[in-house]
């Protein structure tokens, strides 16, 4: 196949595959609403957790609170979803601290919705 029919001149089979693809939109920071076959993803991934708890947080939070969300939060929401639940409930239950700023924002509201 010739290269140039997928990617620019300048972009390397090695640079193409370190892009995230585009059925994969949680990564990128800044971005508008989802779509929604995104959150359809989203919702099935929400709730089709390896552990109870976190299922019934994620959906719950999901269905009642994502709509509320800006796109960063919602963004940022996503990439917490792909997390695997020890990592996720470690950082919901406060026994670590998350680096990023607006992550940290949605923990804080999972918390508070969690303990309602």
């Amino acid at each position: 196949m010739n290269q140039r029919l997928f990617y620019p001149e300048r972009m390397t089979w090695a640079a193409a595959a370190r892009r995230v693809p585009d059925f994969y939109p949680f990564e990128r920071k800044r971005q508008a609403m989802l779509s929604a076959t995104e959150i359809k993803r989203l919702r099935w991934r929400c709730t089709r957790r390896a552990m109870l708890e976190m299922d019934l947080l994620l959906g719950n939070f999901l269905e009642r609170r994502f709509a509320a969300l800006n796109p960063e939060q919602q963004a940022a929401f996503a990439v917490l979803a792909e997390m695997e639940d020890i990592e996720l409930r470690s950082l919901t239950m406060g026994g670590r601290d998350c680096q990023d700023p607006v992550q940290r924002q949605v923990l804080v509201m999972l918390r508070e919705y969690g303990a309602d």
